[in-house]
Order: C-alpha cells, then structure tokens, then sequence
C-alpha cells in the first residue's frame, strides 16, 4: 500500500548483503568464530609469562586476520593464515580429487596479487567465493560455484554435479 507522489520514481531495493558468519558455512572448521575487538592491544599479551609461544601466535593471527571478516573470525581463517606461513595450500578440483599449491600459485586461483596475496585471500575467503576443508590435517580451498542467497540456503560447489548450469558465483 501506501502513497506514492506521482512522476517521483521508486527506488530499486538493494540485496541484502550477508557476512561469511550470518550465511553459515558447512564444515567443522565454521562451528566456532571468535570476536576480536578492533581496539585490541597485544602488548599485555606478548609480557605475560603464562601464555605459550602458540598461544600468542594464534592471538597474533587473529588480531591480523580479524578485520577481513568484520571483527569475527572463523576458525578456518586461522587454519587458512597457518597454511599460507608454509606457503602451501591445497585446492579441491572436484568432488574426488585435490592438489598443493604454492602460495603463489594459490593467489593466481583467487585472482590475488602474490605480493598481497595473503590480504587478498583473506579477503576472498571471507567473501565466500571458497571456504576452507581439513582433509588429513592438510587445508584445502573448495572453491564456491553459488553462495547462498540467505542465511540457511544451500553452498554450492565447484566440480559437484547438483552445481551444473548454476550461474557463476556472485562476490
């Protein structure tokens, strides 16, 4: 209902846009996300004595990492920032096979510079366009053929049969 002016055009709705977090990524490494406040100071952190050197190093990461995912990091993002300090990740071609990569050839998959490329794949995966799988303690980018639309709908994946003649996914 409602009035509307005459000759005064509507304006076109926007889609809503969702976080990594509110479209609810399948997987285990998705279950947890840990909020870090953006005014977060480590210095307390690195003089306390009772912290292990992992224990930092996961703070440390998340701190960095955090911002790409609006303040909430998933748990995969970390296991994601792990993989890219060893400069290896795996990529799932399909639904039976995979393979490693360099971190430079992990970048070109996601259109990243390498000189960035950690930022730029942090910026990715937090947009959805693939998610992280642990296969054998190894992590391994599944590339997003359709993200979900709303909260609850279904991912779509690379290489998967139901994803055919899916449009491209939309970041």
């Amino acid at each position: 209902m409602g009035r509307s002016k005459p000759g005064k055009q509507r304006r076109p709705r926007q889609a809503a846009s969702y976080s990594l977090h509110q479209l609810q990524p399948p997987g285990d490494l998705y279950g947890e996300w840990i909020r870090v406040p953006s005014d977060t100071d480590l210095s307390h952190m690195r003089a306390d004595p009772r912290l292990s050197r992992d224990s930092r190093d996961v703070m440390e990461r998340l701190v960095a990492i955090a911002p790409h995912y609006g303040g909430e990091a998933p748990v995969a993002a970390v296991v994601l920032d792990t993989a890219i300090d060893k400069g290896r990740l795996g990529v799932l071609d399909g639904p039976d096979g995979g393979r490693i990569v360099s971190l430079a050839q992990a970048a070109e998959l996601v259109g990243a510079d390498p000189a960035t490329a950690r930022a730029g794949i942090h910026r990715l995966h937090a947009l959805g366009t693939f998610l992280v799988e642990e296969h054998q303690n190894v992590p391994f980018m599944r590339f997003v053929a359709k993200r979900p639309a709303s909260p609850g709908d279904q991912w779509f994946f690379v290489g998967e049969e139901e994803t055919a003649g899916l449009p491209r996914a939309e970041n």
